[in-house]
């Protein structure tokens, strides 16, 4: 990317954490990105936000790494609660599946796995 190549920027929460892979650099809260900054072959920069509700997801181009994150700190002022509620809710959702998930296979009881034994065919 820039001069910023080497380092990560400072994250704007204990939950959220920049992370740095190759020409990638992500903002991620619990395992999910919502801010993806990607450097381009033309030496600019491509800054990626998540929309939610608003619509698709969003893609700028700026000039400079820090003009991306500049975009992303006034992005995160508006966005940040929606955002980190948003991906609360889809691995609360997870959870709450796999608890149901769990619950109906208590109600069976233990059984034997079938045994398929070999079939003639028949000419």
């Amino acid at each position: 990317m820039s001069a910023h190549a080497d380092s990560e920027p400072v994250s704007p929460g204990a939950e959220m954490q920049w992370k740095r892979s190759g020409e990638f650099l992500d903002l991620v809260y619990r395992g999910s990105p919502v801010i993806s900054i990607c450097a381009l072959e033309d030496g600019t920069v491509s800054i990626r936000t998540r929309a939610y509700s608003q619509g698709p997801t969003v893609t700028r181009h700026m000039a400079t790494e820090a003009g991306a994150l500049s975009y992303a700190d006034a992005w995160l002022l508006k966005w940040r609660g929606q955002a980190k509620s948003e991906i609360d809710n889809a691995i609360l959702s997870v959870q709450r599946q796999k608890e149901s998930a769990a619950a109906a296979r208590a109600e069976y009881p233990d059984l034997d796995p079938a045994t398929f034994t070999k079939r003639r065919r028949r000419r």
